[in-house]
């Protein structure tokens, strides 16, 4: 499992990890994607429309908006 360091003094295990640098391979002779390209595409998959219920197994309420932050039912807004 990676650990990824933090500007403060903490590690965080995460279960997966996302490459810093994208690349694209032409195997057909022709050029890859553009930067524009991969940047859209990535930009894309981390703004899909997700819809968290739960996380480890805790019900987890509010919308991220401010003043009503993404947190676990337990506790109070």
């Amino acid at each position: 499992m990676p650990v990824v360091p933090t500007l403060g003094s903490f590690n965080v295990s995460t279960q997966f990890t996302v490459p810093v640098q994208a690349q694209g391979i032409a195997t057909s002779g022709s050029t890859g994607p553009t930067e524009a390209q991969i940047a859209a595409a990535v930009w894309g998959y981390i703004t899909r429309n997700v819809n968290v219920t739960h996380m480890n197994g805790a019900q987890v309420v509010g919308t991220g908006a401010e003043g009503d932050a993404w947190r676990a039912a337990s506790v109070p807004p």
